[in-house]
Order: C-alpha cells, then sequence, then structure tokens
C-alpha cells in the first residue's frame, strides 16, 4: 500500500531527473525495448537527449553499450534513428551518439 501512495512522487522525481537528461519524460526509457526490439534493449540504453535550443527537432540520442557491441550498433545506426524517429513520429533524432562502457 505505501508504495502505490510513492508511485506518483517518484514518477515526479523520476521525470525530473530525466528532464535534465533532455528525456521530455520517461516515455522513451520505458518504450525503449518497443523502439529498438527486445534483444537490443538488452545491449543497449538511452543516456541522454539533447536538442538545439527551442527546438524538438534534430536532436542527438545518446546511447550507452558495452564495448564489444559498439561496432555493431554503429552499424545499426540507421535502423536505430528510423525507430526512434517513428517512435516521436517526426524527426525528432538525426544523430546517434554511441557510448562505450
Amino acid at each position: 500500500m505505501a508504495l502505490k501512495n510513492a508511485h506518483p512522487f517518484l514518477s515526479k522525481a523520476a521525470e525530473a531527473a530525466l528532464k535534465k537528461r533532455g528525456f521530455p519524460n520517461a516515455d522513451v526509457i520505458m518504450a525503449w525495448p518497443k523502439i529498438v526490439g527486445p534483444d537490443l534493449a538488452k545491449v543497449t540504453h538511452p543516456k541522454s537527449l539533447s536538442f538545439p535550443t527551442h527546438s524538438r527537432r534534430d536532436g542527438t540520442l545518446t546511447v550507452v553499450t558495452g564495448g564489444a557491441f559498439a561496432l555493431t550498433l554503429e552499424m545499426m545506426r540507421p535502423v536505430v534513428l528510423e525507430r526512434v524517429n517513428l517512435y516521436f513520429g517526426y524527426t525528432a533524432v538525426t544523430r546517434l551518439r554511441i557510448v562505450q562502457t
């Protein structure tokens, strides 16, 4: 019961933290497996999303992955960008920055 009561507070706190990383809300994080598929979601996760000032287009999505998978993700760049933009419904993201861990 206490978790149910805390849910709105946690959602607001998470949303504030995600906004600092450029995500307008938690939707992209929560929908990541649906956006890129479950296999790709297992080895990647979105870290941040940035846009030019006063715009929600031509953004840069930073994705984290293990070092061994980075080359594969680089080759999948067009597919990932297409899937992310399909999710948004417009060309929100034009650059994919890959960070190896």
